[in-house]
């Protein structure tokens, strides 16, 4: 299996992407990330307020228990051992020139997130 690290270093404009991972600690994290090349794609942003990460200006919410994915569905592998080292990895993966925003959070932690952007 691709790891996570490579894979997003290797797409050098993956657009948006939603994670979900076991860290070494052992703590389910989902994350997402956005990347733009557009100045409206540029201009998104994540924002955590009431419980409920947005990403704005467009429409997506997350309610911290409903995940939607795309096509295609890939699996890698991560060695982060906390959250905070998972969104380090997302983000220092991604291609300075298009990312945009990032967020890791635990499944029931939501409230917790970690930006980044």
């Amino acid at each position: 299996m691709e790891r996570l690290h490579q894979l997003l270093t290797d797409n050098r404009y993956p657009g948006r992407g939603v994670l979900w991972a076991r860290t070494l600690d052992g703590a389910m994290c989902g994350g997402y990330f956005l990347t733009g090349r557009s100045d409206a794609s540029k201009a998104r942003a994540l924002r955590l307020a009431e419980r409920q990460l947005t990403v704005g200006p467009t429409t997506y919410r997350s309610d911290g228990q409903t995940v939607v994915t795309g096509d295609p569905f890939t699996e890698a592998t991560t060695e982060a051992a906390s959250k905070d080292d998972l969104l380090k990895e997302v983000w220092e993966s991604l291609d300075p020139q298009y990312r945009v925003a990032a967020a890791t959070f635990t499944g029931d932690g939501l409230a917790d997130a970690v930006l980044c952007s």
